[in-house]
């Protein structure tokens, strides 16, 4: 009888909860009806899927699409809206699915006799072929489409597959002649579609024209400039540039202008080159900004709805509270039993909350280094693009200089392309198996030209390069050529940024029980046991000191790399006795190899001397400038810039660093942040300790350029602060300003000394006497050249001459130092409330004036100076 009671009294009590909080009727709702698409609305939607940078909204009109396709009873509605919902698979990389709507919208097109709209969805598919790089479909899907037009008649739509198949030709697959063979058809066609007089066809025309004229311009100028047709190429591309131009469409014409740049290549017109490389670098700029402005709004985004999704489940948790609440006021019988479940179950829904948002928080961390650290390694090969552009600049270089920094841009440009490639395809989650294309390469000869493309890298740190192949005579493997460079590119150049100086780098290949082994051996700092278990996942870094740039993705696409190609991967390493990853790949070849084969043994070290190195390259020239820097790309670079200007010295860590600066006294240093073993701030937090290195200029390089870092570096006593890209004129000015300041400090100071001597010459006892004559008029903005003169009973030419020989400086200018040695002192000791009264203090009204001498005189802002004092 209890028992029963009990039951009797919870379903009261669920009875009288529901009555006392009533239905969340929005919770019911659903859609009653679908209503047809308008074609303003239809446009609408399209655009939000095709442009719209906030994923919350695509997403909401992908949920509307799918739920009203479950609804809608007219079947030529639902058709608009498979339409929309193939280009958001499409735009998403969801091609399973995209597929399965492509399939549905052909089928439909068919039976109905809908042939236009089949060859429009035509290019659609091909499309999707494009993104998983299925090129044989491509080219079967629209040649159907050509034949389909030509059987139908389905003018103009029979425009969209023969120029979407010139394009295939052109950039996917290089085959010029059957790009301009397309490409001139297109063009021919058009020609007798000038004749159209339905409404209806003027307006597709129209469409096709506008959307497609210029692209199509653009790919026969890439083609006729590759099968030599200039006259042809320079028409098409002086189209396309006013096409493009006239909608600015940024990306397009920095295609057009690098199809100029290949044109005039092709003519050996450098002057042409130069022009357009101009121009080009100018868009590119812009189309970076619009990257970089991109980036943020999406980064925005997400950060919106990482708070909504918290607020909603703090929303849900209060509303759960008040259900328990006014529950218990149903009865007072169990208000007990509800009141203890209520507590139990609200400490565990808090502590559930709480680790949601510790795992929250733990996310942002994450996100936040990662497009830190994206932007480090982005930024490193910008700089050297910047770089090379400069080089490339001066007038005074060969033809063969010319190309060879051209081909560098165009290697940095590629990398920075590829790095965002890696991201994105290791990023996603839904990614499906790739479709890998092999082929037979005599492997021998590819490995020994790629080891070897490493040995100016190698030489920077003296570096020993050991090539050890055994392969029988003229082995031919089969496999993917892009993804094996890809692969042996990032374990040799990970062994390389690893290794010490003076260490060795070993590459080994032979073929052992059916298998095809590659072994690549340094003598690094070594992987501990408990991290190589993490090494070949995504986004991972080993946690040491002071950290090298990167952002843990090379060694996750090795890994990726050699699951694709059905080999594995392991490694064997110990703390500070180098790492060996060992590669091993199924041979596949149709033909065995045979046991008594001719093996030909290749043994080679680096061809170079590799006792020369960049951080024994020192002459007289100039100032002693010493340069901090782990990336060995970066060091080569400065090389080239700087070592024809100052006597330049390197190390690779703050650690070299300090090694170096106790050896000899340098001038100046220049150093970047991110490094391994010791970073740049740890680096002159220890430079500062010792007492002769107080003074030298201190110059930090980072990808970092927010406030927060900049006013932590002028804390530690850096001097100046260089964001990643940067130019080669901009680093030399800095460089020259910082030397020349130090050299006006050091002489003052001397003369300052001189003249605190117990013997005094006439002269210098007049010179003291001027100085305090300053002072003392100091906070006067009018005291001049000739009441200082009248004060020493001098005529103004007697005192110029004094001044000048004591000092090296004009009148004007002793009087300016004096003013400002005086500021510098009381900013630094914090004499004053602020900077204006500093000022007005020494006798300058003008505060632009002040902040421009100020800083070319010290290398330092007042109030970055007086922020890190």
């Amino acid at each position: 009888m209890e028992k029963v009671y009990f039951y009797r009294i919870v379903v009261a009590l669920m009875i009288l909860t529901l009555l006392g909080c009533g239905f969340n009727k929005s919770d019911l709702v659903g859609i009653k009806g679908v209503a047809p698409l308008s074609k303003k609305e239809y446009d609408s939607l399209r655009e939000i899927i095709f442009f719209s940078l906030e994923p919350e909204r695509a997403s909401k009109v992908m949920f509307r699409l799918s739920k009203e396709a479950k609804l809608v009873t007219d079947e030529h509605e639902l058709i608009k809206r498979y339409r929309l919902m193939v280009w958001y698979y499409l735009m998403s990389s969801d091609f399973e699915k995209g597929d399965v709507i492509l399939d549905k919208l052909q089928k439909y097109y068919s039976d109905y006799n809908r042939w236009s709209d089949y060859v429009s969805i035509s290019k659609v598919r091909a499309i999707s072929y494009r993104g998983r790089e299925k090129y044989d479909e491509i080219e079967k899907v629209l040649k159907e489409a050509i034949e389909i037009s030509e059987e139908k008649d389905v003018h103009p739509y029979d425009l969209l597959p023969i120029h979407e198949l010139s394009v295939f030709y052109s950039y996917d697959l290089g085959k010029h002649e059957e790009a301009v063979k397309y490409g001139d058809m297109f063009f021919e066609k058009l020609k007798q579609y000038d004749t159209i007089t339905s409404p209806d066809k003027i307006r597709v025309l129209d469409s096709i024209k506008k959307q497609n004229l210029d692209v199509i311009n653009l790919t026969l100028a890439k083609s006729y400039t590759q099968t030599n047709r200039l006259d042809k190429a320079y028409e098409c591309l002086k189209y396309a540039e006013k096409g493009f131009g006239d909608i600015d469409d940024v990306e397009k014409i920095m295609r057009v202008y690098s199809n100029f740049i290949d044109y005039y290549l092709k003519k050996e017109d450098l002057d042409k080159v130069e022009a357009y490389k101009e121009k080009y670098l100018e868009y590119s700029k812009r189309n970076n900004d619009s990257l970089i402005s991109s980036l943020r709004k999406m980064t925005e985004t997400n950060l919106t709805l990482v708070t909504k999704e918290k607020d909603g489940v703090v929303v849900k948790e209060e509303n759960k509270r008040k259900l328990l609440i006014i529950g218990s006021l149903g009865t007072f019988l169990l208000l007990v039993i509800i009141f203890q479940r209520y507590f139990l179950r609200l400490k565990y829904e808090k502590e559930k909350i709480r680790l949601e948002l510790e795992n929250e928080q733990d996310f942002k961390k994450f996100r936040a280094s990662l497009f830190i650290n994206i932007a480090h390694e982005i930024r490193t090969p910008l700089s050297l693009i910047l770089g090379y552009i400069d080089l490339s600049a001066d007038k005074s270089i060969s033809g063969d200089e010319l190309r060879k920094y051209l081909g560098e841009i165009r290697r940095k440009s590629n990398k920075v392309i590829n790095n965002i490639s890696d991201i994105i395809a290791l990023l996603r989650e839904d990614k499906k198996e790739e479709n890998i294309r092999l082929e037979n390469v005599i492997i021998e000869p590819f490995l020994q030209q790629l080891f070897f493309s490493f040995e100016s890298i190698a030489k920077i740190k003296n570096i020993e390069l050991n090539y050890s192949v055994e392969l029988p005579v003229n082995f031919t493997l089969q496999t993917n050529l892009n993804k094996l460079e890809s692969l042996v590119n990032n374990l040799v150049s990970n062994a390389i940024k690893f290794s010490q100086k003076n260490t060795k780098v070993t590459f080994i290949a032979f073929i052992e029980d059916d298998l095809f082994h590659i072994q690549v051996i340094d003598q690094g700092s070594g992987i501990s046991e408990e991290n190589q278990k993490n090494i070949f996942s995504k986004f991972y870094q080993e946690d040491k000191k002071g950290k090298s740039e990167g952002f843990g993705i090379g060694l996750a696409i090795v890994k990726d790399i050699v699951d694709n190609l059905k080999g594995t991967i392991t490694v064997e390493s110990k703390p500070n006795e180098g790492a060996s990853f060992k590669v091993q790949f199924p041979i596949v070849n149709d033909e065995e190899l045979l046991e008594d084969t001719e093996v030909v043994s290749k043994q080679l070290k680096n061809k170079s001397n590799v006792s020369t190195t960049y951080a024994n390259t020192v002459s007289n020239k100039g100032s002693k400038v010493l340069i901090v820097e782990d990336n060995p790309y970066m060091v080569d670079y400065y090389e080239k810039i700087l070592s024809p200007i100052y006597s330049c010295e390197f190390a690779f860590n703050g650690e070299e660093g300090l090694e170096k600066l106790g050896e000899k006294q340098f001038d100046l240093v220049v150093s970047d942040v991110m490094m391994p073993k010791m970073n740049g701030i740890e680096f002159r937090k220890e430079m500062k300790k010792f007492p002769e290195n107080e003074n030298i200029p201190f110059i930090m390089v980072t990808a970092l350029g927010y406030e927060e870092n900049k006013v932590e570096a002028f804390n530690i006593g850096v001097d100046d602060y260089v964001v990643k890209p940067f130019s080669k004129n901009e680093l030399i000015a800095r460089i020259n300003c910082l030397l020349e300041n130090k050299e006006k400090r050091e002489s003052w100071m001397k003369q300052v000394k001189e003249t605190e001597k117990e013997v005094e010459t006439f002269e210098e006892k007049n010179l003291k006497r001027l100085q305090e004559i300053v002072l003392e008029n100091i906070d006067k903005e009018s005291f001049s050249v000739s009441l200082l003169a009248e004060e020493v009973n001098f005529s103004q030419r007697q005192l110029e001459r004094i001044i000048k020989k004591l000092t090296g400086l004009t009148p004007v200018k002793f009087i300016l130092e004096v003013r400002l040695q005086e500021a510098y002192k009381k900013i630094k000791n914090k004499e004053e409330a602020d900077i204006n009264n500093v000022r007005y203090s020494v006798g300058i009204k003008s505060a632009s004036y002040f902040s421009v001498k100020f800083k070319q005189r010290f290398g330092i802002s007042p109030s970055e100076l007086l922020k890190a004092g």
